[in-house]
């Protein structure tokens, strides 16, 4: 049952991902391949997910699973009201830079590093560091990506915003 849930997620990804998903430059392209690492390490994770509930490594790991659960719920809702987007939240048409996103400038990539370091802590083995580190290169490579599309799209203004604000972590990149 897991393995039948993991491929239909997995090809769900890959459907919702949009058109340019397989163009290499894309941001599109590593937002795929993060989520499809995440979603292995849900799979590899999954049946020790519950043992151990009040350990301290259980803990942190929902600390962070609930962390990653607030900051995209914010994060779209920032999107939604201030962006303007006019396809989904895919494409704003105004820079956010208030909120979580006065701070970081990917609030939804940091949730997703969240949930996946957050799921690595369920049980943590090499298999699932590597999983966890690959999602993490993943995920960096979308924001260089997704960077170079908004520098385009919002010019100076962009630039000037990467200036004042983190990446993804406050303090650290």
């Amino acid at each position: 049952m897991r393995s039948i849930l993991f491929i239909i997620l997995g090809l769900g990804a890959i459907i919702l991902s949009g058109r340019p998903r397989f163009k290499p430059r894309s941001y599109r392209f590593f937002r795929l391949l993060a989520f499809e690492a995440l979603l292995l390490l849900v799979y590899v994770n999954s049946p020790s997910w519950f043992f151990a509930p009040f350990s301290t490594q259980q803990v942190l790991s929902w600390i962070l699973l609930l962390g990653s659960i607030v900051l995209a719920i914010h994060g779209f809702c920032m999107l939604r009201t201030y962006g303007q987007p006019t396809d989904g939240i895919e494409t704003t048409t105004q820079l956010v830079n208030s909120g979580v996103f006065r701070f970081i400038r990917h609030p939804l990539y940091t949730s997703l590093l969240l949930f996946g370091w957050g799921v690595f802590l369920k049980h943590p083995t090499w298999t699932a560091a590597g999983i966890a580190l690959g999602a993490t290169a993943f995920l960096m490579a979308t924001t260089l990506c997704e960077e170079e599309e908004n520098l385009g799209r919002f010019r100076e203004a962009y630039a000037d915003y990467q200036k004042r604000t983190w990446r993804m972590i406050p303090f650290v990149f």
